[in-house]
C-alpha cells in the first residue's frame, strides 16, 4: 500500500513539474516575441531614418552608420528582421525604398567580413538577401562579394551554392553568371540539373548573349550541366533548331545530350530534323528504346502521312512508354476513328487498347469543356 501511495505522490510531482515546465516555456517566448517585435521597431526606426537622410544626400550614407547598422545584424535571425523591414519599407514606400537599397552596397561589403567565418546556412541566407535584393549588380566583377560569393560556390553545402548562384542571377553580367557556372562544374560537386536550369531561367539580364556563351563552352562542361544547359534553351527561346540536329547527328554524344536535343526539336518544329526523328522513331532496338520513345512524343510537332504511319508503327513497339507517346502523339493530331480504323480494328491488343485510352481521353476533355462553356 505504501509503495502505490509512494508512486501516486512520484506521478502528481511529474505533473506540477511539467506544468510550470510549461508555463515557463510561455512565459519565455512570450518575452522572446516582445524583446523580437522591440528589435524589430527599433531596426525599422533606424532604417527609415537612413532612408530618409539618402533622399537628402543623394543616396549615400557616412561609413559609420552603416558600421552601426552591419554590428545590429550579426545573426542570421537578424538579418531576418532586416529583410522584413526592407519588404515594409518597399510596400509602404516604394520610392524610398528603392533608393535606400540602391545604397547598401558599403552595408553588405561589412556583413561578407562579418559573415565569412559562420556557419554555412547563415553564410547561405546572406547570400540569398544579396540575390534578393540585388546588391551584387552594385558592385564590379572581384569585388569582394564577388570573392564571398565564390566562396560559397566551393562549398560542400547546396543552400550555400544554390543562394551563390541566385545571386548572379539577380544581376544583368552574363559573364559573372557563365564564371560561377565554371566554377561549380570544375568542383563536380551534384548540383541537381533542374535547380540550374529553373535559376538560368531567372537570369535578369539579356539571355540571348548568355544562351550564346554557354553554347560557346557547352563541350567544357560535364554532361549533367550540359544537359540543365540545354533545357534551359530550350525553355527560353528557339533560333537554335540547326545547332540542336547537329548534336543530336553527332554520335560521339553522349545520350542524354540527344534526348535534350529531340525534346528541343519538338518544341520548336524545324523540317530538316524530320527524316532524323522517324528514323530514331523506327528503331525496334530494345536497348535504345528512350530514342523511339522520345521521338515519337517531338514527332507531334510534324503532322503529315509519313509520321502518323511511323507513329501507328510505334504502337506496336514492345516498350509501353514507345507505344504510349506513340498514342499520345497521334491524339495530338486530332485524327479521327476513320483515320485510326486499321489500329483500332487490328489484332493487336495493347496497340489497340492504347489508342482507345487516349482517344476516349480526349473525348471526355472535350464533353467537359462542354460543359464548361454552357454554365
Amino acid at each position: 500500500m505504501f509503495r502505490i501511495e509512494l508512486l501516486v505522490y512520484f506521478y502528481i510531482i511529474i505533473c506540477i513539474s511539467m506544468i510550470f515546465f510549461n508555463v515557463f516555456l510561455i512565459l519565455h517566448y512570450r518575452r522572446r516575441e516582445q524583446k523580437q517585435e522591440t528589435r524589430s521597431r527599433k531596426l525599422l526606426h533606424l532604417v527609415q531614418e537612413q532612408a530618409a537622410r539618402m533622399e537628402q544626400t543623394g543616396g549615400t550614407l557616412p561609413e559609420k552608420e552603416w558600421e552601426r547598422l552591419a554590428k545590429k545584424l550579426y545573426r542570421a535571425e537578424k538579418l531576418l528582421t532586416f529583410d522584413r523591414t526592407l519588404t515594409d519599407l518597399q510596400q509602404n514606400q516604394p520610392q524610398r525604398a528603392e533608393v535606400y537599397i540602391g545604397g547598401l552596397l558599403p552595408l553588405f561589403r561589412q556583413l561578407c567580413w562579418r559573415y565569412r567565418r559562420k556557419e554555412p546556412i547563415q553564410r547561405a541566407y546572406l547570400a540569398y538577401l544579396m540575390g534578393r535584393y540585388a546588391i551584387v549588380e552594385q558592385e564590379k566583377r572581384g569585388g569582394l562579394l564577388h570573392q564571398f560569393l565564390k566562396e560559397l560556390l566551393f562549398s560542400n553545402n547546396l543552400y550555400c551554392r544554390e543562394n551563390a548562384l541566385r545571386a548572379y542571377y539577380g544581376t544583368k553580367d552574363g559573364k559573372a553568371v557563365l564564371e560561377a557556372i565554371r566554377i561549380l562544374d570544375k568542383n563536380q560537386f551534384f548540383h541537381h540539373g533542374k535547380l540550374l536550369t529553373e535559376g538560368l531561367m531567372s537570369f535578369q539580364g539579356d539571355h540571348s548573349q548568355l544562351i550564346e556563351m554557354l553554347w560557346a563552352e557547352l563541350d567544357a562542361f560535364r554532361v549533367e550541366n550540359q544537359v540543365a544547359i540545354l533545357n534551359y534553351i530550350r525553355f527560353r527561346k528557339g533560333g537554335y533548331e540547326a545547332r540542336m540536329l547537329a548534336l543530336l547527328q553527332d554520335e560521339k554524344k553522349d545520350p542524354e545530350l540527344h534526348f535534350a536535343a529531340i525534346r528541343y526539336l519538338g518544341k520548336y518544329p524545324y523540317p530538316p530534323a524530320l527524316d532524323t526523328l522517324l528514323r530514331l522513331a523506327r528503331d525496334r532496338d530494345e536497348a535504345r528504346w528512350n530514342y523511339a520513345a522520345i521521338s515519337a512524343t517531338s514527332l507531334a510537332s510534324y503532322p503529315g502521312e509519313q509520321t502518323v504511319e511511323v507513329l501507328k508503327r510505334a504502337l506496336h513497339h514492345r516498350n509501353w512508354y514507345v507505344r504510349y507517346n506513340a498514342a499520345v502523339s497521334l491524339e495530338a493530331m486530332h485524327l479521327s476513328y476513320v483515320d485510326m480504323a486499321d489500329i483500332l480494328t487490328g489484332e493487336d491488343r495493347y496497340a489497340r487498347e492504347m489508342l482507345e485510352y487516349r482517344m476516349e481521353e480526349r473525348a471526355q476533355k472535350e464533353r467537359e469543356e462542354a460543359v464548361r462553356c454552357q454554365t
